[in-house]
């Protein structure tokens, strides 16, 4: 099954149809949530257990989001999509004839949608330099030389290692 290219968040999701195409949205957190957000009562539970106010913030607008893309494909309001969890505690539809995957990273959120399972995650690039000074004890030398480069370190599964 062909998998879309990446869909910006200006893509009108009333023309994608996870019924028949798989896709990725691609979005970054706002400067301020919407007033009128589309959550789940257990949702805002789950969401007052956050410490930090960015990654409560970050998760009540994902799941804003989640509730409303599903909301306008299976043509019901948000408050009539109910998610359960799996096992491995990820928000998933039951007897829906498509699905969806999503993760979040900084200020990045991602969906996968489509009718077949798929999963997505992201990780935002942080610099290694705050590192480097614990390698500087424990790694050898070639090792540090190698991840002083930031995109070598974070490729070096795909990449043929320097020793």
């Amino acid at each position: 099954m062909e998998l879309k290219t990446f869909v910006s968040a200006a893509i009108k999701v009333e023309t994608l149809n996870p019924f028949s195409q798989c896709f990725i949205l691609h979005t970054k957190f706002p400067e301020s949530l919407p007033e009128n957000l589309l959550l789940t009562e257990e949702e805002s539970i789950r969401a007052s257990r956050y410490i930090f106010e960015q990654h409560k913030n970050s998760f009540v607008y994902q799941h804003h989001l989640l509730r409303k893309y599903l909301s306008h494909w299976l043509n019901i309001s948000p408050q009539d999509v109910h998610l359960t969890v799996n096992p491995f505690g990820k928000p998933e539809l039951q007897n829906t004839p498509f699905y969806f995957n999503m993760s979040r990273s900084g200020k990045h959120l991602v969906f996968y949608f489509g009718p077949a399972e798929g999963g997505i995650d992201i990780e935002t690039i942080r610099p290694s330099a705050p590192f480097l000074e614990i390698a500087k004890l424990h790694f050898h030398s070639n090792e540090q030389q190698f991840i002083s480069s930031d995109l070598d370190f974070l490729l070096f599964g795909r990449v043929k290692k320097p020793y």
